[in-house]
């Protein structure tokens, strides 16, 4: 089980078809004590989440193969991965309206592009705290 407030316990799947943006991600996750994952796209995102589950999931929206959008429908129509929080990382939807647009979608929490590592950690708990508020965790 996870302690929620314990970075070092979670397992985070990052998705995003950019590899510098995987890599950042990773490199600022790795810091505060986190275990990581990196897929780049949907596709390669299930296939590491049959072989173990994340703790949370933080993927970019638009992606070739399967995108964000289509990940998360997959994602919450599985019963074994409806519990995942999962955080809308995006450059690509960042108009007024796209974020509640992408909360509405079922996303936990979205965080716009380029991400300040200084707030980072505080979204990913907020993520986290939205999906219990929900049940899922």
């Amino acid at each position: 089980m996870n302690d929620w407030q314990d970075i070092t316990t979670w397992r985070v799947l990052i998705v995003d078809d950019e590899t510098t943006n995987r890599d950042v991600f990773a490199e600022t996750l790795l810091y505060f004590g986190a275990q990581v994952v990196k897929a780049s796209n949907g596709v390669e995102a299930l296939a590491h989440i049959r072989q173990q589950a994340p703790t949370i999931i933080l993927t970019d929206l638009a992606m070739p193969k399967m995108d964000g959008w289509e990940l998360l429908r997959t994602l919450r129509a599985d019963p074994q991965t409806r519990h995942i929080p999962i955080l809308a990382i995006t450059a690509a939807y960042t108009l007024p309206g796209d974020r509640e647009r992408v909360l509405e979608a079922g996303f936990d929490g979205y965080l716009a592009k380029p991400v300040e590592v200084s707030a980072f950690a505080d979204v990913l708990r907020e993520t986290i705290a939205k999906a219990r508020q929900r049940g899922a965790v």
